[in-house]
């Protein structure tokens, strides 16, 4: 008694009693699986689950005891049940499907090895037989289409029009196949209407001849006496430049066009694109390049599709550039020039990132010297730097994050350069002493809608930095990265380009009409 009194009297607390409230209850557990009962572990909410548990699909995490026997076993067998069953079924449906099919499920399988086994998707089998079906189905299209399609091999024996439903052939719009309507399609027995066709010529080498590269003025009469003056036999592939390239010139003075005769010229190149693809790579790129100019105004997704398909035609022949005489390295050459631009000036316009390579721009830029048109070569070569130049700046200027003085000065003096190193022959201001030659008309168009196309992307560069710039003025912070003297020289600046962007449209004579012709200004 008197040792238990020295002890309290040494200043020993008493045990806490198990019962109070206050104390930590003893968590429950239960077996571990196998696995982690080797390694002396077991998987809870606060570790991982082990390899073997998520294998076997289970968990070792319990929250209260589980006295049955045997419930563990059970689970493990009824998850590899499940998966053997499943493996069963992939392995058929690999047996019984076509080469493409399995193919696609081994790359699947391969990127993903989960999939198929999540009891979230869906049976392979059905995957697998809904896409035969599907593969089925685009089988008997297809040779609906070779059945019912025009054929060109005779002129004579042909029926009159063509009319496919836009659902069945996939031309037209969505609109146009809502409302029912049927489009017309041009063959060998019903060709386009000649007057229109030299109309719609003439037009494109008025208008934007200078300005694209697709063909010489001689390649494209011998595509028209081809088609209306000689007596063999028509190839698809020439019928799909003629309208491909009409329906571009058609553009130009809608008001003398029947709208069903562009949209017919349009779906007819449209049904015979990929046979002019097979036939020469040139071929392909100018009807792909026409079927985008086409669609620019709009149908602007379809623009950036055929774009798209053009520069993959473009980068496929690229290969066997080395082999090529020098008069189609140069059309080739020239055509991927004007893929770049149209591919970086829709950009710009959609705000998309431009699938177009400083090397590919380096390369379209080059200088071509060219003894009978080397404005156009020029020209051309401006026009694809500017439209890389707008790309950039739609991507690092337009963007969520605000924009600062440095990214504005950068782009700023690279137009700066652009226009320091353009040529005198295509300064669009006074005569140039030493002109040993005559611009022409069209020429003179496309050298000032070059300059306005460089002072709207001087504007297009500044015009988001002073709308900041005026905010800080109405809130009375400046929050910018510059100082408000430089804000001031970049408004001037902005105002001097937009002064003669006006006068530059006014030397165009710039009227309704002719905003058809120049929406580049756009």
């Amino acid at each position: 008694m008197a040792l238990s009194n020295s002890i309290v009297s040494r200043g020993s607390s008493p045990r806490p009693s198990v019962t109070t409230g206050a104390a930590r209850r003893k968590k429950k557990v239960t077996q571990a699986c196998v696995p982690c009962r080797n390694k002396r572990s077991k998987c809870d909410a606060q570790t991982p689950v082990c390899s073997a548990c998520s294998n076997r699909k289970i968990k070792c995490t319990y929250s209260e005891v589980d006295g049955r026997k045997g419930k563990l076993k059970k689970e493990e067998q009824d998850a590899l049940r499940e998966k053997t069953a499943k493996l069963e079924d992939i392995f058929q449906s690999l047996s019984s499907a076509s080469g493409q099919d399995a193919l696609t499920l081994l790359q699947r399988l391969q990127l993903d090895p989960s999939f198929g086994l999540s009891q979230f998707a869906l049976p392979t089998r059905h995957v697998l037989d809904e896409r035969q079906r599907s593969s089925q189905q685009v089988i008997e299209f297809r040779n609906s289409v070779r059945v019912h399609r025009p054929t060109l091999g005779a002129r004579a024996g042909v029926p009159g029009p063509l009319s496919y439903r836009t659902k069945a052939q996939g031309l037209g719009t969505y609109e146009d196949e809502l409302k029912g309507q049927a489009i017309r399609v041009y063959g060998n027995g019903n060709l386009p209407p000649g007057s229109s066709i030299i109309s719609s010529i003439a037009a494109f080498f008025d208008c934007s001849h200078a300005l694209f590269y697709i063909c010489e003025r001689h390649e494209m009469d011998d595509i028209y006496d081809r088609v209306y003056r000689q007596r063999e036999s028509l190839d698809n592939a020439t019928l799909c430049e003629l309208c491909a390239f009409t329906a571009v010139g058609s553009r130009y003075y809608t008001d003398e066009f029947d709208p069903s005769v562009m949209e017919a010229l349009y779906c007819t190149a449209k049904l015979y694109v990929e046979d002019s693809v097979q036939s020469n790579f040139l071929r392909g790129m100018r009807a792909t390049l026409c079927m985008s100019m086409y669609s620019l105004l709009t149908k602007p997704t379809s623009a950036r599709l055929w774009l798209s398909s053009g520069l993959h035609v473009a980068r496929s022949a690229d290969l066997l550039k080395d082999q090529w005489p020098r008069d189609l390295w140069v059309s080739y050459c020239r055509l991927y020039g004007s893929f770049v631009f149209l591919e970086c000036w829709l950009s710009s316009r959609l705000g998309y990132q431009a699938a177009v390579s400083r090397a590919e721009m380096e390369f379209t830029t080059q200088e071509i010297r060219q003894l009978r048109y080397p404005v156009e070569s020029q020209i051309q070569a401006r026009f694809s730097v500017i439209g890389f130049i707008m790309a950039g700046i739609s991507q690092d200027i337009y963007k969520s994050t605000p924009t600062t003085f440095a990214i504005v000065e950068k782009y700023s003096q690279l137009l700066s350069q652009w226009r320091g190193d353009l040529p005198h022959e295509i300064q669009p201001f006074g005569p140039v002493r030493g002109r040993d030659y005559v611009t022409s008309e069209q020429d003179s168009r496309s050298i000032i809608l070059l300059h306005i196309v460089y002072f709207g992307a001087q504007m297009l560069v500044q015009r988001r930095l002073l709308a900041a710039i005026a905010q800080c003025k109405m809130e009375e912070r400046w929050t910018l990265d510059g100082e408000p003297d430089q804000g001031a020289k970049i408004q001037q600046q902005c105002v001097e380009a937009a002064e003669t962007c006006v006068y530059l449209l006014g030397m165009l004579k710039y009227t309704r009409n002719t905003f058809r012709r120049y929406w580049l200004c756009m």
